[in-house]
This record gives C-alpha cells, structure tokens and sequence, in this order.
C-alpha cells in the first residue's frame, strides 16, 4: 500500500471512531490524484470534511466537486419522494434499495454515502406496473451501452441477470439534470430466491413518502453488496472493490450492535454463510480491531460443520486488501483460476483427436440438435469449421451462435475468445474479440458486433447441412503457456432489441466443454 492508500484508511479508522479532528498530513499527496482515489474507493462525501476542515491543501477541485454533488443529492431526494408518492397513489408495492436508502439508514442523512441513480426493488410479477408508471412520470428505459436506444418494454440487461436496464428522465447526452433509476427482481444475484424476496417486500418499512428494507434485511443487503463488489468473477476481473462497501457494513453495526448470533440467525435464514464469512474476513484483514467481526469469523470457524461449502471457504485465496488495492493482482488471480478450471484433468475425458476428420458434437438442447465443429491454430491465425444443421441455420437470421474459447495463457489479461456466427440479409457473418472476464458481451451490446462483422465466404450447403471453413487473427504469443488443448463451449443468444441479446441454449459450463487438441 501507496502514502494515499495508508492516509485514506487513517482518515476512515478517525470517522469510525467518530474523531473529527486529526493531525494527517497531505502535504507530500498530489491533490487530483488523492481526489481520484477517494471517488474510486466511493469515499469523497465521507473525506471532504476532513479535507475541508483539517487539511492545509488547494481545497478547489473538492469543493467544487461537493457543490455539484449536493445539488445532485437535493435532486434525487424531491424526484424519489414525488415518484413514491404516484406509486403508493396507484397500489404499486416496491422498496427502495442501496444508494439513497443507506445513505440514511447508516449515515442519518442524504449525503454521506455516494450514489448516481435511485435504486428500486419490485418482485418480478409487479415489473409491468412499475414500467408503466416510471414512463407515466416521463421516464424512459435505454439501452445504457448506445444513450440514444431507447426500448419499449421493460428487458433485463441480461437473462440470468437481476436488473433491468436503467430508466432516465431527462435528455441530456451529458448526463447533466438527468435523473436515473436502476429497477432489480432481486437484491443481486446471489439472493435470488422468490420467497426471499417477496419477505424482504413486505417486512419494508417507510421512509418519508418512499420504503426500505427492515433492518435485518438492510444487513444481508449490504453483505451482499461488499460480496459482490469485491469477490465476484465480474468484480475481481473489472475491479469493482472499493472500501465504501466495508464502511458501510462497519457504520451500520456501530449504529445497531447487531449480537453475533443475530448476525448468524440472518445469515442462515437466507442461506448466506458463505457470503458472510467472506466479507467477515476481509472486514478482519483491513480492520483487525473491530471485534464484532473476530467474534463473528469465530463463531463460524466453531459452527464450521453447519456452514455451506465449508471446504470452498477455507480454500479461497482471494485478497481482499489486493482487490481493493490492486486490482492487477486481483483480476491476474482470478484469470488463473478460472482458465485453471477449465483445464483441470477432470474435463481430460472430453479431449478429441486433432484431426480433420473427427470433428467435436455439443448439444443445444433448445433446439434439440447440435453442431460440429474443428478448431485449431496455425501461425497465429485460428481456422474453425462448423457443420450446422438447418434448424440452427433458420434460428441465426435473428441469433447468435456464439462459441467462447478459454484463453489457455496463465499470463494473459484475457479469460475468452469469442466468436460470434449470425446471418444479416441472407449473408453469414463473423465477430471476434477477446472478452476480460466471464460474463458480459459489451461488444454485442455497444453495436461493435455489427460494425465490425467479417463476411464467411467458404461455406457450402448440402441436404439439411451448412458447412462453413474460415480463420480469424489471434496474437501469437497469447496462448498455450500451459496447456496444449483450448477448452470452451457454445451458446445461442436470441434477439431481444436491436445489440440485445439473451442466452437461450448453453453448453459452456466446464463440465461440458468442448475441448480440442491443437498444434502449437
């Protein structure tokens, strides 16, 4: 850890410990990059008194920064109350989630904890009301990836995933003035049970004209979020981690003493034991004097045999001061074990011939058929052939077949290949690009799928076959550090909107790769 990164947690312990005066010094600190650090850990309304009050340094940047950031606050606060109010008007049950709503819960007030939209949970069977109320308001869904798409339906940003895509009022491309609302089926994606949710809705308590979650729901709320900030796949590879989340839990104890066997009997009641022993441990690794959290970690070391996936837990070598520090690390560990997984010996079983004879079969279970295809690799350029059946055919003049390769370099930044095969106008096209981390196909939904697409040229069509033979660039030093197989798997993504796309039919778990021996 860097001077900026020991004074911000100095400065953290002081507010904890409620000390408003302190003797740090950030006299040897570069402002702008003291000021970048602060947003990025999602600090800068807790920091600015200190700043503003204690520290002899070119305030500007901070209070210009706070200014514009109170006016964006006392914004939301009217909007929120006014579109709660038309709810509550017309029968509309939802909550009020994360953001604003913790803000004062933990804090007492509006402006202490960070946030860029309003935050609501609604269960899923009430979305279509909640649409049509947020546009009666004059909000508008878009697709956040192109501002200017606009959808007419609510639509998840993904088909697994728990928030739809954002609404907005106001029409500035500068996002100035505008006001955003981010709408959830679920708190994430880790609790998504619909029993949970619909509990967590009706045990919500109000807040001036709006609802929130009790506050033993508050609490699993904000295991949840530190968890999937700072441990996930998507957090570890993007670097999400921030030391906002890990305050907010310590503020909200310090404020509701929540005994250790209440913390115990939340975190059962929503099958939560692995979440919060991780989040428990990483409050131990960057505060190891805050005892709740010992005793907590303790308890659950004693009770380990009750606890789920127990041998998972103690196996995680995730560091947590690492993925809020530096996320090269975090994203370089994460990378590994993933592409590790993929190739294990376990998935050995799966290994076909490099021939060009044999060609691999996945099933798509969806449209009950399957493709065969051949990878391999020469020269730094990969030459895929692919035999599809007719069915698959019809589905791609409005679909995907997408087919990820894990990147088999334990070095590389990148966790896939993928290669994107659809037809437009009666012509078959190709995507390829390298994808960071597991899950999120930006490039499909930023347009680059369609303004980047390479025409196939070499196919063939016979009875109910299509045959395609093409090859696509590959950096030639960004594989088979490791490994000489490439392991991956095949999906169909179906046509929602316009650079929107939802996975139908998939066979890349890692216990249903699709292995391929090359030559390297």
């Amino acid at each position: 850890m860097g001077k900026i990164e020991v004074t911000t947690l100095k400065i953290i312990n002081n507010f904890i410990q409620n000390q408003r005066n302190c003797d740090i010094s950030l006299d040897d600190i570069d402002n702008e990059l003291f000021l970048k650090y602060i947003n990025k850990q999602k600090l800068f309304p807790i920091i600015y008194p200190y700043i503003k009050n204690n520290l002899v340094i070119d305030k500007t940047l901070y209070d210009q920064q706070y200014n514009e950031y109170l006016n964006q606050v006392e914004m939301y606060e009217k909007e929120l109350n006014r579109v709660f109010k038309y709810f509550n008007e017309n029968g509309l049950s939802g909550v009020v989630i994360k953001g604003i709503a913790l803000s004062k819960i933990i804090y007492g007030n509006y402006y202490s904890r960070r946030f860029g939209d309003i935050d609501l949970l609604f269960d899923e069977y009430n979305m279509e009301k909640a649409d049509k109320l947020l546009r009666d308001l004059g909000y508008i869904q878009y697709n956040d990836f192109i501002y200017n798409q606009l959808l007419d339906k609510p639509l998840l940003k993904l088909s697994y995933l728990h928030e739809y895509f954002p609404y907005r009022k106001g029409v500035s491309e500068a996002k100035i003035n505008n006001v955003f609302i981010e709408v959830s089926k679920n708190l994430h994606s880790r609790l998504c049970n619909k029993k949970y949710i619909s509990q967590m809705i009706e045990n919500r308590v109000k807040v001036n004209e709006y609802y929130t979650l009790c506050l033993e729901d508050t609490f699993i709320e904000l295991i949840e979020n530190t968890y999937e900030d700072v441990f996930s796949d998507y957090a570890m590879s993007v670097g999400t981690a921030n030391l906002r989340n890990y305050l907010d839990l310590l503020m909200f104890m310090k404020k509701f003493k929540f005994s250790t066997d209440k913390i115990l009997n939340i975190s059962q009641k929503y099958e939560f034991d692995f979440y919060l022993f991780e989040v428990i441990k990483g409050i131990t690794d960057l505060f190891p004097k805050i005892k709740w959290a010992q005793q907590v970690k303790e308890q659950m070391i004693m009770n380990r045999i009750e606890i789920n996936d127990i041998d998972s837990i103690f196996a995680d070598k995730k560091n947590t001061v690492m993925a809020l520090f530096d996320n090269k690390i975090s994203r370089n560990e994460n990378n590994i074990a993933i592409k590790n997984d993929y190739y294990s010996l376990k998935n050995e079983s799966l290994l076909i011939p490099n021939t060009d004879v044999i060609y691999y079969k996945a099933k798509l279970g969806l449209l009950n058929s399957d493709i065969e295809y051949k990878l391999s690799i020469k020269d730094g350029s990969a030459y895929i052939k692919l035999n599809l059946k007719t069915d698959i055919c019809d589905f791609l003049h409005s679909g995907i077949l997408q087919i990820r390769v894990c990147n088999n370099n334990l070095g590389s930044d990148y966790c896939f290949w993928v290669l994107n095969v659809f037809i437009v106008d009666g012509q078959w096209y190709y995507y390829v690009y390298n994808c960071k981390y597991l899950y999120v196909d930006v490039d499909i939904k930023n347009g680059m799928l369609m303004q980047n697409k390479k025409l196939i040229t070499n196919l063939q069509v016979e009875k109910d076959k299509v045959f395609l033979n093409f090859d696509f660039d590959l950096a030639k030093n960004d594989f088979n550090l490791f490994s000489k197989m490439l392991a991956g798997g095949c999906s169909l993504l179906k046509k929602m909107e316009e650079n929107i796309y939802f996975e139908i039919d998939n066979n890349t778990n890692n216990g249903n790769c699709m292995p391929v021996f090359v030559s390297l």
